[in-house]
Parts: structure tokens; sequence; C-alpha cells
């Protein structure tokens, strides 16, 4: 409930938009959104299973623009 808002709402709808548009799992897009900064970023990742770290490693690879970027982060 801390984190239910009208606006993060919003933002996730954009995210689900973003992984439609490159055909990719909406945590491919949260990864990629941290590692795209135009700052060094190393994401720790907490796989469950190892579906679940092949699947983060599978989109590594995803770099979203900076107008993405800007898109996603947005109020």
């Amino acid at each position: 409930k801390q984190y239910d808002s009208p606006l993060n709402r919003a933002r996730y709808a954009r995210v689900q938009a973003l992984a439609r548009q490159h055909n990719v799992p909406v945590t491919a897009i949260a990864l990629s959104y941290l590692t795209s900064q135009p700052f060094p970023v190393v994401p720790i990742i907490g796989p469950q299973n190892i579906d679940q770290l092949h699947d983060s490693l599978r989109h590594a690879e995803l770099v979203l623009t900076p107008e993405e970027i800007t898109s996603l982060a947005q109020a």
C-alpha cells in the first residue's frame, strides 16, 4: 500500500507499454532503466529460481533511449 499511488500506477503503465514495445518482460525494463543511466550502476538482482536468473540475463543488453528514460522518470 505504501507504493500504491496514482503516480506509481501511471509509471507502471508506461513500463508495461515499453515492455510491449521492446517485446520484453517488465523486469527487463526495470533493469534497463537502471543500467541506462548516464552514470555507472550495477543492479543487484535477487532471483528466486534459475528461470528468473535466465530472464534477467537474457535481456541484459537492452538499452533504453534518453527519451524512454525521461518518460519513466516523469511524474
